[in-house]
């Protein structure tokens, strides 16, 4: 019996037994997944009470710069498997290297800075209740 969670069967096989169209449940994920991406700027700027503009700008305000992190750190947790490119163009057309260095400062505030933490907390908790 294999441990992964599906039985030996293949995703296409587990869809036909629940009775679901695979390309209609695989078209249905991606749109999902591309409605998060187009309105997690705008809660996020609604959320920190900043400018969307600035948001997905250039802007280096410690304010703005927060709360773009934490945003592509949500991205990272709810889809894990997306690509840099793909993560850079949902926040505003930003180079993959601009996500790393975002995700690594993310992390290094998790790790060190509690009033950090409690505010991503809170963030991913207003986000999972609000873009469901």
């Amino acid at each position: 019996m294999r441990t992964d969670g599906n039985y030996g069967y293949s995703f296409t096989d587990s869809c036909i037994l629940a009775g679901v169209n695979p390309a209609s449940y695989a078209d249905l994920r991606e749109r999902t997944r591309e409605g998060f991406f187009k309105n997690i700027p705008a809660f996020t700027a609604k959320y920190f009470n900043v400018d969307e503009g600035k948001l997905v700008g250039n802007c280096r305000k410690r304010e703005v710069v927060t709360a773009r992190n934490m945003m592509i750190a949500a991205i990272f947790s709810r889809y894990p498997k997306t690509t840099l490119k793909e993560m850079g163009a949902a926040v505003g057309g930003k180079d993959h290297s601009t996500v790393i260095h975002s995700r690594d400062t993310h992390l290094d505030l998790m790790d060190v800075d509690r009033g950090y933490r409690f505010d991503f907390d809170t963030y991913m908790e207003a986000l999972k209740g609000e873009l469901k």
